[in-house]
């Protein structure tokens, strides 16, 4: 049978994430499965299933073989058109003068076709599933509480640092899935159906199907983080200030020196009603800059606030409003927070750091 390398390497590329994010020590991982007309793959937290809509290329092509070698080597295949033909043990292509045997893996696949039982009921994905998952995702969180948790129409992340909550417009199956899911999930466009059977999420798009494993939501916090969002925007009250426009390239300048505490590099920010002053510092050298507001402020008290680059800017390319919310005392110093509302969520930044005083 003869096929085309271009077709091929689209489906492989579609299941790649089964392969990419897994751990090689159990059983199916980092291979591609051929059966029942379609490719998927297994690992320990995602799989994904493509059918094999190839010209040329029918349901008897059946077996397993090794992801990562198969992947480079269809995509060094001299000529468009490749010629496989299959045997009890491998599988044999052929592409102008290159000849491959690639041997077939000893794989029970039909154990790892149970694990993905999707008999359950579908239901529709939210429309705004993603971008809530973009509003409450977090880079780089080493706690035990990371990864997104949804349950009803909200979805929640906390780090310790930041609490994030999104409100969506329908109802999503109530789950906790890991960072790196939530990584591969926005790197897809469309997410059109889901179901949720025993420990595995399964999603729909077209006829391609993204299962991923979930984590003990019994374990998140949820209540909690709801409890300080709540207690913040009492605190808050209804005044709102709004950082300036240019703030976010200020911002992105001082990043260059951040200074490194835990897992954040942070950045100062300090206020008052005339201006707000950004500085950082690490072992290269120190950055300092300030701003005037856009407009007049009246009654915002001088604070500092040590906040993660990343973490801020993120934040400012939803929202520039903002309200400060008091914290507790923290080496014998007043903390500050950042409570960001919007029509759909609610994110709060803690001081990562009550400062230093010797600092300028």
């Amino acid at each position: 049978m003869n096929i085309q390398k271009k077709e091929l390497l689209e489906i492989l590329s579609k299941c790649m994430p089964g392969v990419e994010t897994g751990k090689n020590s159990i059983e199916g991982a980092n291979t591609f499965i051929f059966t029942k007309g379609n490719v998927f793959t297994f690992n320990d937290s995602i799989s994904v299933t493509v059918p094999l809509k190839l010209s040329g290329l029918m349901d008897e092509l059946e077996g397993a073989v090794s992801a990562s070698e198969f992947y480079k080597i269809i995509q060094k295949m001299p000529k468009d058109e490749i010629e496989i033909e299959s045997s009890e043990k491998s599988w044999h292509l052929k592409s102008g003068r290159s000849k491959i045997e690639v041997n077939l893996i000893d794989c029970d696949y039909s154990k790892l076709e149970k694990n993905l039982d999707r008999s359950g009921k579908w239901q529709n994905v939210a429309e705004d599933f993603l971008s809530a998952l973009r509003i409450c995702s977090i880079n780089s969180n080493k706690t035990k509480y990371s990864g997104i948790v949804v349950k009803g129409n909200c979805a929640y992340s906390t780090d310790g640092v930041q609490m994030n909550k999104a409100t969506m417009k329908t109802e999503m199956p109530s789950f906790w899935i890991s960072d790196s899911t939530v990584k591969e999930l926005l790197k897809l466009n469309k997410l059109d159906k889901v179901q949720q059977t025993g420990n595995w999420l399964h999603f729909k798009t077209g006829d391609i199907y993204f299962s991923v494993k979930v984590l003990d939501i019994s374990q998140f916090p949820v209540e909690t983080i709801e409890k300080v969002l709540d207690d913040s925007e009492g605190k808050a009250g209804k005044t709102e200030f709004q950082f300036p426009k240019k703030i976010k390239e200020v911002i992105d300048r001082a990043s260059s020196f951040a200074g490194k505490e835990q897992e954040y590099d942070v950045v100062k920010i300090s206020v008052n009603e005339e201006k707000i002053f950004i500085s950082s510092r690490c072992f290269a050298g120190n950055f300092k800059e300030s701003l005037k507001w856009d407009s007049d402020i009246k009654g915002i008290e001088p604070f500092v606030i040590y906040v993660d680059s990343t973490m801020i800017l993120e934040m400012l390319s939803r929202t520039s409003k903002f309200k400060l919310v008091e914290g507790p005392v923290r080496d014998g110093k007043k903390t500050n927070r950042l409570l960001f509302v919007s029509e759909n969520s609610v994110n709060l930044m803690v001081t990562i750091s009550s400062g230093n005083d010797d600092e300028e």
